[in-house]
């Protein structure tokens, strides 16, 4: 739980910083470099884009569970369960046009960013947790 307004506003400034990173570094790409499929393991860059959304969409899910005193479960507890959730929350987005992923992107971080100001639940690691290792992710993509 995040108690003080300063570490409210520090874990808040992160999450910005880190995730404005991120985006400009999916926007520099092309259509072509971020659709290019196996470019991130056999992920394409809209995959990983996704891939954050769906965690934020799901942290954020977690922090009104907790408003609500409604049991938090799981989202996973293998690895292997945490593979098929992430394939089976990424794949709807191939089928749509990069603007509506990108809208998708953006909302869930807005909504996720909302929460992390206003709920006494929000938890660091619950508005963090999502970023680690991805804007290297997208990075590389503009050397393919």
């Amino acid at each position: 739980m995040i108690t003080a307004t300063a570490d409210r506003q520090a874990i808040l400034n992160e999450a910005n910083r880190v995730w404005g990173e991120i985006r400009d570094a999916a926007y520099a790409l092309t259509a072509e470099q971020i659709d290019r499929p196996g470019t991130v393991g056999t992920w394409s860059g809209r995959d990983v884009m996704i891939h954050i959304a769906n965690w934020e969409e799901r942290c954020a899910e977690v922090i009104r569970d907790l408003d609500a005193r409604r049991p938090v479960t799981p989202t996973c507890t293998t690895d292997a369960e945490l593979d098929t959730w992430n394939e089976a929350h990424v794949a709807p987005y191939h089928a749509i046009p990069l603007e509506e992923a990108k809208a998708y992107f953006e909302s869930m971080h807005q909504q996720l960013m909302e929460l992390a100001r206003t709920s006494p639940n929000a938890k660091a690691d619950l508005v963090l947790g999502c970023y680690p290792g991805h804007l290297d992710d997208l990075i590389r993509l503009r050397t393919l």
